[in-house]
C-alpha cells in the first residue's frame, strides 16, 4: 500500500533521497521533484515522448559528439534514425526509473513505487535529465517483487502509450526494458550483493546478463552494449 509520497519515510525527505541516490549509479541521478514538475515534460504523453525521441535523435546523429553515422542515406534514413532514437529512449527511461527504485530499496531502505505519469524529462544541452515529479513511497519488498512491479506498473503502461508512436517492434522494446532492469540489478548488487535465492528469483523473471534483441545503438555508430548479441563474446558479462 502506498503511503504519503511527501512523508520523509522516517529519515529522508524527497530532496534528500534524490541527493543520496545520485552517487550510487550514473542512472540514479535525478532532478528533484520541484524541478522535475516545473521544468520537466511528461514521458507518458505521446507528443512529449515524440519530442524526447527527436532530442535523442539529434544527440545521436547530429551533435558534435555523434559518432560517424552508420544509417545509410537512403529514403529510409530518417525512419531508421527515429527507430534507433526511440529504442534507446525507451531503454533509458526504464533504466533511470529502475535504478532509482532498486537502489532506494536496496541501499537506502526506502520503498519507491513510481507511475508513468510521474516521470519527467528535460533537455540539458545535447543531454537529457530525468526526474520524478512525485516520489511515491511504498513498503519495502524483495527485489524480485520490485522488478515485477516495475514491469506491471511502469513498463506495460509505457508500452501502450509510446509503442504505437515509436517505429520499434514491441519485442525489441521489451528486450530493452529487461536489459534496463538488469543494469539496475547490477547497480544494486554492487552495493548490497544478491543472495543465491534472489539470483534464482530474478532469473525466473527473465531478467539477466544477456538478451536476444538489440536496441540498435550500433546504427548510430556506437559500440553495442555488453549484453547485446552483437557484442563480441569475450565482452559479454557473466551472471552476478
Amino acid at each position: 500500500m502506498d503511503i504519503d509520497p511527501h512523508a520523509s519515510n522516517g529519515e529522508l525527505s524527497d530532496d534528500e533521497l534524490v541527493e543520496a541516490l545520485a552517487p550510487l549509479s550514473l542512472r540514479s541521478t535525478l532532478d528533484i521533484p520541484k524541478l522535475a514538475s516545473s521544468a520537466g515534460r511528461r514521458v507518458d504523453e505521446p507528443s512529449s515522448f515524440a519530442d524526447l525521441v527527436a532530442h535523442y535523435r539529434s544527440a545521436l546523429f547530429e551533435s558534435p559528439f555523434a559518432a560517424p553515422a552508420v544509417v545509410r542515406p537512403d529514403g529510409h534514413r530518417e525512419l531508421r534514425r527515429t527507430e534507433v532514437a526511440a529504442s534507446v529512449v525507451f531503454q533509458a527511461v526504464v533504466a533511470h526509473v529502475a535504478n532509482v527504485v532498486l537502489l532506494a530499496s536496496r541501499v537506502l531502505g526506502v520503498g519507491v513505487q513510481p507511475r508513468p505519469g510521474d516521470i519527467r524529462w528535460r533537455a540539458d544541452g545535447w543531454g537529457t535529465r530525468f526526474g520524478l515529479a512525485e516520489i511515491r513511497r511504498s513498503e519495502l519488498v524483495g527485489m524480485s517483487e520490485v522488478l515485477s512491479r516495475l514491469g506491471d506498473e511502469v513498463v506495460e503502461p509505457l508500452l501502450t502509450i509510446v509503442g504505437p508512436h515509436a517505429p520499434v517492434v514491441e519485442r525489441v522494446l521489451r528486450g530493452n526494458a529487461r536489459a534496463a532492469m538488469w543494469t539496475a540489478v547490477v547497480a544494486a548488487h554492487s552495493h548490497v550483493p544478491l543472495t543465491d535465492r534472489e539470483r534464482d528469483e530474478i532469473a525466473a523473471l527473465d531478467v539477466g546478463p544477456t538478451r536476444d534483441t538489440c536496441c540498435g545503438i550500433h546504427l548510430a555508430g556506437l559500440v553495442a552494449c555488453d549484453e547485446c548479441p552483437r557484442a563480441p563474446a569475450e565482452t559479454q558479462p557473466e551472471a552476478i
